[in-house]
């Protein structure tokens, strides 16, 4: 169930493959604010959102500081109702779903969706500039 909606899997029988395009909003049923809207991480904390040139190695640390608590709070939440309808459509659906996400939350992949493209990458794992080499988050050593 989505909102008060059902989507039948037999109704996606009739139509091709299935996109959802999923932003903040989806993830303020599971207890994570959105960025920009009330009690929002750039409303109520007075922090700016980063720029592209925020993004340098020299920058880095001040960066992953901001997004800390947010990577603590993260371990605490649980899917959304609609993150686990969309799940469960895959599960059921006779055609491809796939979902593109603006969120960095990782619920998707938590409600057993697979086909999850992250637009703006994960805040599970890390990244180094250097070697490319990626580890989880919760291997991160602050």
């Amino acid at each position: 169930m989505v909102g008060s909606a059902v989507i039948p899997a037999d109704s996606v029988r009739l139509a091709g493959p299935v996109v959802f395009f999923t932003g903040a909003g989806i993830s303020v049923g599971a207890g994570l604010p959105t960025y920009r809207g009330t009690g929002g991480l750039y409303q109520d904390a007075g922090v700016e959102p980063p720029n592209a040139e925020d993004v340098t190695p020299e920058r880095l640390p001040s960066l992953w500081a901001r997004f800390q608590p947010r990577l603590r709070s993260r371990d605490e939440l649980v899917p959304s109702a609609a993150h686990l309808a969309i799940a469960d459509l895959e599960r059921h659906s006779p055609k491809p779903v796939t979902i593109i996400t603006q969120n960095v939350d990782g619920l998707h992949s938590d409600a057993g969706s697979t086909r999850v493209i992250e637009l703006h990458g994960t805040l599970r794992t890390m990244r180094c500039l250097i070697h490319q080499h990626s580890l989880p988050i919760t291997d991160a050593h602050w």
